[in-house]
């Protein structure tokens, strides 16, 4: 065998330096009631910055699935219209019954 030795590869740990993202929160305080000295525009995000710029981007991302799905929905029913219509005239046109309009003993 050979001497070699196996080594575990190394764990991934948690960054102990913070990431810098910009401070800038549409929907906060600081943001309504003009810039404030508190507030920078870099630096670290701490965990309730961090979490609240999730909600912000979990909030669009419904908001733009809600006018997505409200779009579908509203193309569908022009299109069932546009359909029907077309039955109708097609009906008026040759004349031809359903198979509901015909009667049954």
């Amino acid at each position: 065998m050979s001497d070699k030795k196996i080594t575990q590869p190394l764990a991934l740990e948690k960054p102990t330096e913070p990431i810098h993202q910009p401070k800038q929160f549409p929907h906060s305080e600081t943001h309504r009631d003009g810039p404030s000295s508190e507030q920078h525009t870099q630096g670290p995000l701490t965990d309730k910055e961090f979490q609240e710029l999730l909600e912000l981007q979990d909030e669009e991302v419904l908001r733009q699935t809600l006018e997505e799905k409200a779009k579908a929905e509203k193309e569908w029913e022009e299109k069932m219209k546009q359909e029907k219509a077309e039955y109708e005239l097609f009906t008026l046109e040759f004349g031809v019954r359903s198979d509901l309009e015909y009667e049954t003993d």
